[in-house]
């Protein structure tokens, strides 16, 4: 009586994909969640996570702020004094700078020209 085979082409090819690709993306997840764990259990590498983001936090806040200034001055050049507002120069102040919906940004000066502007061209 004949053996049958137990090794047939089929599963040769998948025990080949298996011990080729299967076993050394596990291991490689493996390894990167180790090395992850490793990482975060160092109180050095924390610290200096956390001084470069401090440190990026802060360009970026200059550089908003920045920007912020920039484009208040550009308004403030173009608004009216608070004796002069009339309906129309807010009207062509905003529509020239959309930005400028939320006033309060730019001080009190302006603060005080919005509340004159209800009593009309002064």
């Amino acid at each position: 009586m004949k053996m049958k085979r137990r090794w047939n082409e089929r599963t040769r090819l998948i025990l080949t994909l298996e011990l080729a690709v299967v076993l050394p993306a596990a291991a490689l997840v493996i390894l990167s969640a180790w090395h992850v764990k490793h990482i975060q259990r160092d109180r050095a590498v924390e610290a200096a996570f956390q001084r470069d983001f401090s440190q990026v936090l802060a360009i970026s806040e200059k550089h908003f702020n920045h920007r912020a200034f920039e484009l208040a001055d550009d308004v403030r050049s173009g608004f009216p004094a608070p004796g002069n507002i009339c309906s129309e120069t807010l009207d062509r102040v905003l529509a020239s700078h959309p930005y400028v919906a939320h006033v309060s940004l730019l001080g009190a000066a302006v603060l005080e020209s919005l509340r004159q502007w209800g009593r009309g061209c002064g």
